[in-house]
């Protein structure tokens, strides 16, 4: 951590453990790299996940001693998506998270980035893992770019994933190198209305965006604020990240904290981002651009103009929803 020497020059951000502002690194098994190492880096890490398929290429002798090194610096270890989605595929998904807690993780991740695993089963693999002891997180998207999901289609899986209550954190798809994913184009750039949509309609506070490239973790940083949680990180980038993070560097000189109290439910939070995004509409139009049941619709609309949010007008052909 800083010397008494800089106190009082940065911002002040939440110690460890910490359950905003996270920080997560993808671990390719070549570790902390440069003259910084472990423990210098350990402060502002949260949260490591050792990527792909790599801890079955090593012994497992070695694999452990990893692990338990990472948690001597309090980091939470966790494996990628892909070894969950390998066990699955061989029908030992069960076989392979007891497997995995013996062997020091204490994250695991529920996925369906390669293979199509149905909602249902994550759920309750989720659910298995945390019976378990795991912290769970469930990632949302798809690594195949012409496979990419609806926004319609990730904030229906965002949704289930919170409503089953067992998962810590959602996870939104990013990749290794931040293209063509759920919130990223083909050249890496944000798609804002994907952003705007996830991070209006749900806590953001629970949710880790992987976003490996520096410009985006600024663009990130500058929407959601420093709280923002980030993943796919190298071990390279963490003091980078941190300077960005605190408002030491002229990407983000002094930025503030963004973050709003969370008194809306999700299917409010998302009614009042497309009403903001698109305008005063009726009820019907309303459902045809969420997706929404129409019961989730009625109820969500009474309770923002019950909270002076939204207003009722009658319109030439049938009432609209406006912002009040």
């Amino acid at each position: 951590m800083p010397g008494r020497l800089w106190e009082g020059l940065l911002n002040r951000r939440p110690g460890k453990p910490r359950e905003i502002g996270i920080t997560m690194v993808l671990d390719k098994l070549d570790g902390p790299t440069g003259c910084l190492g472990l423990e210098e880096r350990s402060p502002y890490v949260d949260y490591v996940k050792l990527g792909w398929g790599l801890p079955l290429l090593v012994d497992e002798e070695v694999l452990r001693e990893r692990i338990s090194l990472y948690h001597q610096f309090d980091l939470d270890v966790g494996f990628g998506g892909t070894l969950f989605e390998l066990s699955y595929v061989r029908g030992r998904a069960r076989e392979f998270l007891e497997r995995a807690w013996e062997v020091g993780f204490n994250v695991a991740e529920v996925s369906s980035g390669i293979i199509d695993v149905p909602l249902e089963e994550r759920l309750e693999l989720a659910d298995h893992a945390r019976e378990q002891g795991f912290k769970v997180t469930f990632e949302v998207g798809k690594k195949d770019p012409t496979r990419r999901l609806s926004l319609r289609e990730v904030t229906a899986e965002i949704d289930a994933a919170f409503r089953g209550g067992s998962v810590w954190k959602v996870v939104i798809e990013g990749r290794e190198f931040g293209r063509a994913s759920c919130i990223f184009d083909e050249s890496g750039n944000i798609l804002s209305h994907r952003l705007s949509a996830i991070a209006s309609t749900f806590d953001h506070s629970k949710i880790i965006f992987e976003a490996p490239r520096t410009g985006q973790q600024i663009e990130l940083i500058r929407r959601l604020g420093p709280d923002v949680n980030l993943g796919n990180i190298g071990w390279g980038d963490v003091l980078s990240l941190e300077s960005i993070r605190v408002g030491v560097r002229g990407d983000t000189f002094l930025i503030k904290s963004k973050r709003e109290p969370g008194d809306l439910s999700p299917s409010e939070r998302f009614v009042l981002f497309v009403i903001k995004e698109f305008g005063p509409m009726s009820t019907s139009e309303l459902k045809r651009r969420t997706g929404l049941p129409p019961r989730t619709i009625y109820s969500a609309l009474k309770s923002l103009r019950g909270k002076g949010l939204l207003e009722r007008t009658s319109g030439a052909r049938s009432p609209m929803w406006v912002l009040a």
